[in-house]
């Protein structure tokens, strides 16, 4: 940008100051869309091993029910994050 476009020095510092961050704000973006691409991977992991499972079929005790109970809890979560 030329000089002309600036009311004064401190704002053409200002935004010299802003262009010089762009390049790690990219780096941030993309580090940020990778991880969040993993995690991602983590829940379809997470949904594939309950698909792939034959599962409890019918509790025999209340530990089995209650574990149960959480599994699917977790496997709604996991399919949540997919959404």
């Amino acid at each position: 940008m030329s000089d002309e476009c600036f009311d004064s020095v401190e704002e053409r510092c200002r935004y010299m100051a802003q262009v010089a961050k762009v390049p790690a704000m990219k780096n941030t973006l993309t580090a940020a869309a990778d991880t969040i691409e993993a995690l991602r991977q983590v829940c379809r992991n997470v949904y594939e091993v309950w698909a792939g499972s034959e599962g409890i079929p019918v509790p025999e005790t209340c530990p089995e029910a209650y574990l149960l109970q959480l599994v699917e809890q977790m496997r709604d979560e996991a399919k949540k994050g997919l959404k």
